[in-house]
């Protein structure tokens, strides 16, 4: 065995590298979280008609000729999260062709990130502190979470 430190006893021919650090890799810029939601809401208003179907049946159902309050639990991180944004994206599109005022859309989950608070506030729906799904007195519609966008 050689009496050098920087081989290895069992694998004589092995020599540890220290890695390379990185400093010259540029990171691509992540996308604001208010033009991704707007991006992935273009892309389903472009989804061989799946949107206006989904919102027509919406329009057909009892509960759209009543004013609604809109109560969205479970959503996931839109920030972090494709399938969340999905998600945030048709509820944004629905509330807009039912002509549900945004300050009337309700939201719940405990992940939320204090970014994506900042962005329900851009988008003007309002944030619950609890979930309070049994404690609604006025007509209203409650969104569980949908299939993700690969399921569009």
């Amino acid at each position: 065995m050689s009496s050098s430190t920087s081989q290895s006893p069992v694998h004589p021919d092995f020599i540890p590298v220290n890695r390379r650090k990185r400093k010259s890799r540029a990171t691509n810029p992540r996308e604001p979280p208010l033009a991704a939601v707007q991006r992935v809401r273009d892309e389903l208003a472009r989804d061989d008609g799946w949107l206006a179907q989904c919102q027509q049946i919406l329009i057909d159902a009892p509960l759209a000729r009543a004013p609604l309050d809109v109560l969205c639990l479970g959503l996931g991180s839109p920030t972090a999260s494709p399938n969340a944004r999905a998600q945030l994206a048709f509820l944004l599109a629905a509330c807009e062709r039912l002509s549900i005022d945004r300050a009337k859309v309700s939201l719940y989950d405990p992940v939320f990130t204090p970014e994506d608070r900042m962005l329900f506030s851009e988008l003007g729906l309002q944030l619950l502190a609890e979930n309070k799904a049994r404690m609604r007195n006025a007509p209203g519609a409650s969104l569980p979470p949908a299939p993700g966008i690969s399921c569009y």
